[in-house]
């Protein structure tokens, strides 16, 4: 029913849209490899270990909230610093509170 009442008008927009020679499903498998190959996405940032961070200056800094999780979790591990939950935000009151901050 739509084709009957809109086609008309569907094939001009397509006209108008489309340039000559357009392969609509050409198209479709050309989406179909760039969102399988994920290229030209956002990299995804490499995790510096072993890098040392001194995680007290960055809290006197007010900063802790640019570090990761992992980090302020070993931080607290390696301090002894006990955690009631793993929550990015419960890690930082921890350790401000174990810094007196």
């Amino acid at each position: 029913m739509m084709e009957k009442r809109a086609g008309r008008h569907i094939e001009e927009f397509k006209q108008m849209v489309f340039p000559d020679g357009f392969n609509p499903e050409a198209a479709k498998a050309g989406a179909r490899k760039r969102a399988a190959g994920n290229a030209g996405g956002a990299a995804k940032k490499p995790k510096l270990e072993g890098v040392a961070v001194d995680v007290k200056a960055e809290a006197l800094a007010g900063k802790l909230g640019k570090m990761t999780v992992a980090v302020l979790r070993q931080y607290c591990k390696d301090e002894g610093i006990r955690l009631t939950g793993t929550k990015k935000s419960e890690l930082m009151d921890a350790i401000n509170e174990y810094l007196n901050l």
